[in-house]
């Protein structure tokens, strides 16, 4: 949620200002507001400012088109020129570069105090932050406190977001450590950019987007293009990780897409879930396990047919559970095991039948594999929390 030139625009018209060119820009965000009266001043602004020109220090009326020009390469949303004290009329070439490069232009009389206007983009700028922070507490609370529903559901439904939508949370996260903020202040101008309702905020490290009334394809579509855009204007040397948690019925249950979306992440930052994964729409048995909720059945399965495993591992240092996890990942295809694990065909046979001995299992049943499949999955989850 972002203020807009129109925003502010509707607001100070019967203070006399007048949208004279470039009225296709309206929609540019506004951050901040900022006075300048030479063209070199634009090297101090940070983009997104509706910047105000008195004329004040204008030597010649054609130093008013070098000054709007540095100014829109420095990133400005809008450019309001106060005439009739120090510019008497506007200078025909501004009018036609601002329609050119669709920047909005506004004049107003030199009676009107542009404090007033100033004034109103620093007030409606303030109003701005607060309602965002009041939709990222409104999302926090409910990831958190999803039974009291009354500390998000009317926040949310008094912005935009009905109680009753489909709602679904995505996570990214960069492996660079040093751009946490930077992943959130570029999420948001990208999302808005786009027209997507969408939630971003930061937890930790992780961008948490919730996304209103989008199917989980939807969602992953948007998500990996997000990415993309973060990995470019970030210049990251990687793609970040994302993970897309399952579509909600309503408002109440996002907190269950949330943590879905959190345990797929981990397994990605760990490795330890095929690159291709990253809905939970898409994880095929990995469902299971991070879908279940009973830890009690995962216990059991894991004691069954991993714990064995690990406990020989550690007492002989041998490397079973590893091996299981290659059997598993190549369908026991004794060449792709061998090549992967830089061992003879003989010995990942002799492997095999250690593993049934120690298990006391045919590793040829699907049963079999569906089981060690589910313990090692849920050991890599283990000690996740929601």
């Amino acid at each position: 949620m972002s203020l807009l030139v129109s925003d502010w625009y509707h607001s100070v018209r019967q203070n006399e200002v007048a949208l004279v060119a470039g009225e296709s820009g309206l929609d540019r965000q506004v951050c901040r507001v900022h006075v300048v009266e030479k063209a070199t001043f634009a090297a101090f602004l940070e983009g997104r400012e509706i910047i105000f020109i008195t004329g004040v220090a204008l030597s010649q009326p054609a130093e008013l088109l070098d000054i709007v020009k540095s100014c829109f390469q420095a990133g400005i949303a809008a450019v309001v020129v106060n005439l009739g004290g120090y510019i008497k009329t506007l200078p025909p070439e501004v009018s036609d570069y601002c329609n050119q490069v669709s920047l909005p232009l506004f004049t107003v009389p030199w009676h009107i105090h542009i404090e007033t206007l100033m004034q109103k983009v620093f007030q409606m700028v303030a109003d701005t932050e607060a309602d965002q922070k009041a939709l990222e507490t409104a999302v926090l609370n409910a990831i958190q406190f999803p039974e009291r529903q009354e500390l998000y559901v009317n926040a949310l439904r008094n912005h935009g977001y009905a109680p009753d939508w489909r709602y679904c949370v995505a996570l990214a996260q960069s492996r660079d450590s040093s751009t946490p903020q930077q992943l959130l202040t570029e999420a948001q101008k990208y999302l808005e950019d786009q027209g997507m309702r969408a939630l971003p905020l930061m937890l930790g490290a992780t961008l948490v987007v919730l996304f209103a009334n989008y199917s989980s394809e939807d969602v992953e579509e948007k998500l990996r293009e997000l990415c993309t855009d973060l990995q470019t204007s970030l210049s990251l040397k990687e793609l970040p990780l994302f993970a897309v948690g399952r579509c909600t019925k309503s408002v109440r249950c996002i907190q269950k897409s949330y943590t879905l979306a959190d345990k797929i992440l981990a397994l990605q930052l760990r490795g330890q879930l095929p690159a291709e994964l990253h809905a939970y729409n898409n994880l095929g048995i990995y469902k299971i396990v991070i879908g279940l909720e009973n830890q009690d059945v995962l216990s059991e399965i894991h004691e069954e047919y991993l714990a064995p495993l690990q406990a020989y591992d550690r007492a002989c240092g041998t490397d079973y559970v590893e091996f299981v996890r290659n059997y598993l990942k190549y369908d026991g295809q004794v060449h792709e095991i061998s090549q992967k694990m830089f061992i003879h065909r003989n010995t990942v046979h002799y492997k095999i039948r250690k593993v049934e001995e120690i298990l006391d299992c045919d590793l040829q049943r699907t049963d079999t594999k569906m089981y060690l499949l589910i313990a090692i999955i849920s050991d890599q989850l283990q000690g996740k929390q929601p």
